[in-house]
């Protein structure tokens, strides 16, 4: 079996671990976490299911505590204010991230305006954790697992 190299688009055995035209050792750009490097706050690019997954897994994990300190009437003091500064940086992750989950299936990231209708908020969640990214380069920059066409063939169809 073999893919294409993500930087050139060298036809590359699955087997191998460095391209024969420009280098790029291959493993860290399958890594799921890889593009989150890119910026957690950034609405460029691309990132994979999985990644997608571990942000909004992260998101639960910190925001449904935090929630219920914000529903408590009693809590109007200073906490108050610090659970909901922590929370906006939090909300603005995950808003990044499905913006950048959506260029990876090859549609704007103005898409996420649809995550506002409600009954339609809950498709397009299944939507984003499990439906496979377009193939090799699109608009949007490159695959995050690295693999699929050679990015000429793909620049052309949207040139």
């Amino acid at each position: 079996m073999s893919f294409y190299c993500s930087a050139c688009g060298q036809t590359v055995l699955s087997d191998d671990k460095k391209c024969s035209c420009c280098s790029t050792t291959f493993g860290s750009e399958i890594s799921p976490l890889k593009n989150m490097e890119s910026g957690l706050f950034d609405f460029h690019g691309r990132i994979g299911r999985l990644s997608y997954f571990w942000i909004w897994f992260s998101a639960l994990i910190i925001g449904t505590p935090a929630s219920f300190f914000l529903r408590n009437p009693e809590n109007s003091g200073g906490g108050f204010w610090l659970v909901l500064l922590m929370m906006l940086p939090l909300a603005y992750v995950a808003f990044a991230a499905s913006v950048k989950r959506f260029h990876d299936l090859g549609k704007d990231g103005w898409w996420y305006i649809t995550v506002f209708v409600p009954i339609v908020n809950f498709f397009i969640q299944i939507y984003l954790l499990f439906f496979k990214g377009e193939e090799g380069v699109n608009r949007f920059g490159p695959s995050p697992s690295g693999i699929g066409k050679k990015p000429a063939q793909v620049i052309s169809q949207y040139a």
